[in-house]
């Protein structure tokens, strides 16, 4: 059974030192990453003890990235210029991957936060692999 890839975890991200205007944002975006973190923890540990019924019907009702990519990206629009977004629109298409909110979350950051040091060849790299226009209109086609 397929679960969830493992990805690095967001602590990593998050931790960036971040001038003291931008701890609020920054504070929420961590927030609502490990929020997620606790829910699948919570998910991967009630399927390990699951029977092959209770699996399917707790993987039916998974907690996805895509609720917590909703808060991510009201934050986002919500703070389009603060340096601080960056984070929530960089964990929005690392962890959900396909779909209108990276799209959206692709196209902020275009506009947004290519200036920011981290908008680099390898986060170019990573866009390469999601499907859609907005990483074309981000790193060429």
């Amino acid at each position: 059974m397929t679960l969830l890839p493992a990805l690095p975890a967001f602590s990593s991200v998050a931790a960036q030192d971040t001038p003291p205007d931008q701890e609020s944002v920054t504070a929420q975006v961590k927030a609502i990453a490990e929020e997620f973190e606790q829910a699948r923890h919570e998910f991967l540990k009630k399927c390990s003890v699951a029977n092959p019924e209770e699996r399917a019907a707790l993987l039916k009702k998974e907690s996805s990235p895509s609720n917590h990519a909703a808060k991510m990206l009201s934050l986002a629009k919500d703070n389009p210029d603060d340096s601080g977004t960056f984070n929530a629109l960089i964990w929005i298409t690392l962890r959900v991957r396909a779909g209108a909110e990276v799209q959206e979350a692709i196209s902020i950051l275009v506009e947004k936060h290519s200036t920011n040091p981290r908008f680099d060849a390898k986060f170019c790299d990573a866009l390469s692999r999601i499907p859609g226009p907005s990483r074309e209109n981000c790193c060429g086609p």
